[in-house]
């Protein structure tokens, strides 16, 4: 699956996109919101990690733009963050993330909710009679 990681801090990025890699993932990581939203308009993701906090644009307006640009296919998006308050998750949901993972990133959490969120995708294709998504690590 091709995945779009939008992450300011190195290290948070460098984790997230080797563990992807490893995973079998196409990874695209960029340095904040306003270079993967570029890159979003310009490929094809099925699935995207956003920090919340970023400079130039921030995890909150790229999942709105993500939404508001209707492309063929549904985007799965997690956002990543340090807020831990439910107002925050609240906030982030109804910007229309799919789903949050708090800071410090953990491993099998990621991969977990990565599972969920290929489930998802595949129900959505199968819906819409597209047939399946593939293998999670495609």
């Amino acid at each position: 699956m091709r995945i779009l990681i939008a992450e300011d801090d190195t290290v948070s990025r460098l984790f997230l996109q080797r563990l992807l890699e490893k995973m079998g993932h196409t990874v695209t990581a960029c340095v904040d919101g306003a270079v993967a939203w570029k890159s979003y308009q310009d490929g094809d993701y099925r699935m995207v990690l956003s920090d919340w906090m970023m400079p130039e644009m921030d995890g909150i307006r790229l999942v709105r733009a993500i939404r508001a640009a209707n492309r063929p296919g549904y985007c799965y998006f997690i956002m990543v963050t340090a807020r831990t308050a439910k107002s925050d998750f609240m906030e982030a949901m109804a910007a229309g993330a799919d789903d949050c993972i708090t800071k410090p990133l953990d491993k099998d959490e990621i991969e977990v909710r990565l599972r969920v969120g290929h489930r998802i995708l595949a129900l959505i294709e199968r819906i819409r009679g597209g047939g399946a998504v593939g293998s999670l690590a495609s």
